[in-house]
């Protein structure tokens, strides 16, 4: 998965201690949703906050840990809008992907 410039693995997320890679690319894909709306509106200073965020996960049935992987896209949400923000949050595994891809985030902000 290409993501800001740096190569990241195409698989399924399958076992637990590969989890902080996992977290790393969900960190990665919510920056490309910042980057994709950064284009869109011009200037992120008029994103006033997440709304919501759903993270699709490449697993495979035995994977559970879907919550933590997902931790690494809200984690950095809170870090640029605040605790008191908050955000809806969807997180599920599915059995495909285009192009193998093991994280992926859909957004929704507040725009002013």
């Amino acid at each position: 998965m290409e993501s800001i410039g740096t190569k990241f693995c195409k698989s399924k997320i399958l076992y637990r201690n590969f989890l902080t890679q996992f977290c790393e690319a969900a960190r990665l894909a919510a920056l490309n949703a910042l980057a994709a709306v950064q284009e869109h509106v011009g200037d992120l200073d008029r994103v006033k906050k997440l709304v919501k965020l759903s993270v699709l996960l490449l697993t495979t049935e035995e994977f559970v840990e879907h919550a933590a992987v997902a931790d690494g896209a809200s984690d950095l949400f809170v870090q640029l809008f605040g605790a008191n923000a908050g955000h809806v949050r969807v997180v599920y595994g599915v059995h495909s992907a285009p192009i193998g891809t093991p994280v992926m985030v859909e957004t929704i902000f507040e725009i002013e």
